[in-house]
């Protein structure tokens, strides 16, 4: 009968299912049979059934065996995370326990799950996720500032004004020529460096200039345009170069990626040398944003 019943069982389980799984008789007090996994679990390494009760692997847990048991019998299914089985050396497993009543008898095909293991591939799952999420995170930012190079190469090598863009760690990403003009510092300079520590860390009087203050950076908190005309920049001589600017966030999938900065040489209002720049600078900021910058979104 038990060499029947664990055929029987052995077919039911498979030997390649990655679960431990066994078949058990409550009301024998039996372990008719075990899968591979589940006699590692186990520490099973004796020919089925075991000539001991079943009962004797469960020590405390006595109590809510039997109703769990009789749970399952009743109802032909049941579940319980409440266990805690105890080995052939009588070490114990947390375990989670399914239950699945097998017929008309009254035997039950049981997947056990070790919990502490469950839930340190829980953990290792969710450490991979963030990890893939965050990759995939900044690949969307490359794609953003490879997208603004490729769309607007033209329009940013003629612009008068400089013209550069920030990742969210306020690294440089790109450089037009009149950015590179401007303030000394070539592309090659500039890109994958803090911009603000290479042209914006001090005052027109010689005072620091913390980062946490600085309105471009504001843009990856806060999320706004910000319009600035009386601060400096810092040439590549050393020279300090009055400023206005204008720092614009930008935006993929609704996450902030970085910003783009869009500045001129801030001289006296009334320069008739200086009233071209910016009068172009406030006509793309009083339209919400520049012309070539609307066109990276134009197509969503």
């Amino acid at each position: 009968m038990y060499e029947q019943a664990y055929s029987h069982s052995a077919a039911l389980m498979g030997s390649f299912s990655p679960l431990a799984m066994i078949v058990v008789d409550p009301l024998a007090d039996q372990l008719l049979a075990a899968n591979p996994i589940a006699c590692e679990m186990l520490n099973i390494d004796g020919p089925l059934p075991l000539a001991t009760p079943f009962s004797h692997r469960l020590s405390a847990g006595l109590p809510l065996w039997v109703s769990f048991t009789d749970e399952a019998l009743v109802q032909e299914t049941a579940w319980s995370d409440d266990l805690v089985l105890l080995d052939m050396l009588r070490q114990p497993y947390r375990v989670e326990v399914y239950a699945q009543r097998l017929g008309d008898s009254e035997q039950l095909l049981m997947t056990l799950i070790d919990r502490n293991k469950a839930e340190q591939r829980r953990a290792k799952a969710e450490l991979g996720r963030q990890h893939r999420q965050g990759e995939v995170g900044w690949q969307r930012v490359e794609q953003v500032f490879e997208r603004i190079e490729k769309q607007n190469h033209l329009i940013l090598s003629a612009a008068g004004e400089g013209i550069y863009g920030l990742d969210a760690e306020g690294k440089t990403t790109f450089v037009n020529p009149a950015a590179e003009r401007i303030l000394g510092w070539s592309t090659e300079d500039m890109v994958a460096h803090d911009a603000h520590l290479m042209f914006h860390h001090t005052h027109a009087d010689g005072s620091h200039f913390p980062v946490q203050e600085c309105p471009i950076h504001a843009s990856f908190s806060d999320g706004q345009v910000h319009h600035v005309d009386n601060e400096v920049f810092w040439h590549k001589n050393g020279e300090a170069i009055p400023v206005e600017y204008t720092s614009t966030p930008i935006f993929e999938m609704g996450r902030l990626v970085g910003a783009v900065v869009l500045f001129a040489i801030f001289v006296s209002v009334n320069a008739p040398s200086n009233s071209y720049a910016m009068r172009s600078l406030k006509w793309r900021h009083s339209n919400n944003g520049w012309n070539w910058r609307m066109s990276i979104y134009k197509k969503r």
